[in-house]
């Protein structure tokens, strides 16, 4: 096995976006759109730099949970491996859903007028009854947990032989992220994606009918993988093309913005 690898630059990115959502979620008792519970004002300014995190708040955390898993597998067997991801990951889901979710839900129940009394009466009767949102027990926030637990668990056999072997794949990627703008090239199965499956399935967070989200990230967590697995290629190539991404963003963002505000009673747009 390889040595233990950390790469500090993906542990700030990390906690930069974690930080970020933070700042999100409070921001959801204040946007325009629906939520669990939301504050007496609503403020319309808000939804722009909401929107914004929406492009990417999510995806960054999938690709960089691949990362990750890349060098995690580099000192562990495929046994370790997933005995380590069901330790961090299901036990802090479970603790989560016993202990951090029920409050927002009963907080919640009390605000739509579901329940009264007091939240050891909620605990006692109905925390624990039925699945959200008929029911209540629910992961809400911590639906990452679970999706990334299975993403790890059920591609881990083909990662750690990519990891073990360098394969063809690798090499023909390795080829293609290193042409200009060969990075673009991960855009178009998000891209078939979004044609041909999200229009016909809501995003739920619910792991089992959410076929949309769970394709979707499954896919930025193998992209994080492979781009790793490139190695130095990859590095290069990000180095080369990062001040010129970074205008497209913008110019492509500016674009988006237009389009949600001047075209959103449109027929085109919907």
């Amino acid at each position: 096995m390889d040595k233990k690898i950390r790469r500090y630059d993906l542990d700030w990115l990390r906690v930069i976006v974690f930080g970020l959502l933070i700042f999100y979620h409070v921001g959801m008792f204040f946007v325009p759109w629906g939520w669990h519970i939301k504050n007496n004002v609503i403020y319309d300014w808000i939804r722009w730099p909401m929107l914004f995190l929406n492009q990417w708040r999510l995806p960054i955390l999938f690709v960089i949970s691949g990362m990750g898993t890349f060098y995690a597998l580099s000192y562990r067997n495929l046994w370790q491996f997933n005995m380590e991801r069901i330790k961090r990951l299901l036990i802090p889901l479970l603790f989560g859903m016993l202990f951090i979710v029920p409050p927002q839900v009963y907080f919640e129940r009390l605000v739509t007028n579901q329940f009264s009394g007091s939240y050891v009466e909620y605990l006692t009767t109905e925390a624990f009854t039925g699945v959200y949102p008929e029911g209540n027990i629910s992961w809400h926030h911590l639906w990452f947990l679970p999706y990334l637990l299975v993403f790890s668990i059920i591609l881990s056999p083909v990662l750690i032989k990519i990891k073990r072997n360098a394969s063809g794949f690798i090499n023909w990627m390795q080829q293609k992220i290193q042409k200009p703008y060969g990075l673009y090239l991960f855009i178009i199965p998000l891209y078939f994606f979004e044609v041909l499956i999200e229009p016909f399935f809501d995003i739920t967070h619910a792991l089992i009918d959410d076929w949309f989200n769970f394709i979707n990230s499954l896919a930025f967590f193998l992209f994080g993988f492979i781009l790793i697995a490139s190695g130095k290629v990859f590095w290069k190539s990000l180095d080369l093309i990062k001040s010129k991404t970074l205008m497209i963003g913008i110019v492509t963002f500016t674009i988006q913005l237009f389009i949600w505000i001047q075209g959103q009673d449109s027929l085109l747009i919907h």
